[in-house]
């Protein structure tokens, strides 16, 4: 999940509202992304469906976090 981060950073250091909220929608899309891994990882026997409902709901999380802050910002 470096890449979530890494875009909320850039966001935050660019200084506009209207920046941060771009980046904050590419995070949330970076979210969506490591979810559709993990579901291929599950596919091929990577990992387990335990392990992959921890990391879903962990995700899960953090889109609702992201989200929240894209609705403040608009």
């Amino acid at each position: 999940m470096p890449l979530i981060a890494e875009c909320w950073g850039k966001g935050q250091g660019k200084g506009s509202a209207k920046d941060f909220r771009r980046f904050l929608l590419i995070s949330r899309g970076s979210a969506y992304e490591v979810n559709s891994i993990l579901q291929i990882c599950v596919r091929l026997g990577y990992i387990g469906e335990e392990n992959y409902r921890k990391f879903r709901g962990d995700i899960v999380c953090i889109t609702k976090m992201i989200s929240g802050l894209i609705k403040s910002l608009e």
